[in-house]
């Protein structure tokens, strides 16, 4: 059995990139890079669930510089899409940048309503996978992600890294696209490439309110990744409290382990998250030997 004392997470520069043009104007969009850390044993596995603080879509991550200077369609162009003028959609043309995508991305409702109407394609994809859905509920636009599914939106659309849109809420932390999604029907239990479901997303990044929302909606508890993490597992790893709390109140199992045998309180104590270790032990976690010295050494 491989000891985590060994593990350290090293960072990596890995890059999304993805150029938008503007149909009018011809300038391009390019998406921030984001530090993605390494695929590492004991440790949430890759990009597509090590996404608290580090993907792109945040909103403290969004270059605001890009945003201010590139990411808006030109005023022209919305102009003439409100007042129902007729203009070339390169999203259905291969190769082009999508404006579909990009105002869907961005919130325009309007926008997006009249591209829809002009015809174009809401089950598009963009290189990485992305449909328009998955980038309105990414970035928590919930009348742009209602309005897709309206106009025929897959809700189990997945992107390269294996997520859905509810998947992206979860990621964010979009309560009120959860709700939408998941009253629409979308698979609680889709999983990503990794493994990892909407609960172990929401619960890796802290999202409380949208983890509540998936519970009390059926949510496996017990859910595990491709590495043996359940949601309380990650919590745990990552030293959410307020999250463990919750999982815990719903039955989460303190006794879970991975596939190296490593149970929630054993990650805690790991990692020094004190309160977290400390929560669980006072909830009846079991220690074993490895955790009675590592608890030793946060003094509880």
């Amino acid at each position: 059995m491989a000891d985590p004392s060994d593990r350290r997470p090293t960072n990596t520069e890995k890059g999304m990139p993805a150029e938008i043009s503007d149909p009018t104007s011809q300038l391009y969009l390019h998406l921030p890079s984001a530090a993605w850390p390494d695929e590492v044993p004991n440790s949430p596995r890759s990009a597509s669930h090590t996404k608290a603080c580090d993907n792109p879509w945040s909103v403290q991550n969004y270059n605001q510089t890009n945003v201010a200077q590139t990411a808006r369609l030109d005023d022209r162009m919305v102009v003439g899409l409100v007042h129902g003028k007729e203009f070339h959609d390169p999203g259905r043309d291969k190769g082009e940048a999508r404006t579909l995508h990009e105002a869907a991305k961005d919130g325009l409702v309007e926008v997006v309503n009249q591209l829809l109407k002009n015809g174009a394609d809401v089950t598009s994809r963009d290189d990485d996978g992305w449909a328009p859905i998955n980038l309105a509920a990414g970035k928590g636009h919930e009348a742009v992600a209602r309005l897709l599914v309206e106009k025929g939106a897959a809700l189990e659309a997945k992107d390269n890294d294996g997520n859905t849109p509810l998947s992206r809420v979860a990621i964010n932390g979009h309560e009120a696209v959860a709700k939408l999604l998941v009253e629409k029907g979308a698979n609680l239990e889709a999983e990503d490439e990794d493994g990892y479901t909407p609960l172990s997303l929401a619960a890796v990044n802290g999202h409380e309110a949208v983890a509540r929302l998936l519970v009390e909606k059926g949510a496996n508890l017990e859910a595990k990744d491709e590495d043996g993490y359940t949601p309380l597992s990650l919590a745990a790893y990552k030293g959410h409290k307020a999250m463990a709390i919750l999982l815990i109140e719903k039955g989460a199992d303190l006794e879970a382990k991975d596939e190296d045998g490593y149970t929630p309180l054993s990650l805690a104590a790991f990692n020094g998250h004190k309160a977290v270790a400390r929560l669980l032990v006072e909830k009846g976690a079991r220690k074993g030997w490895r955790d009675r010295f590592w608890l030793s050494i946060l003094t509880l």
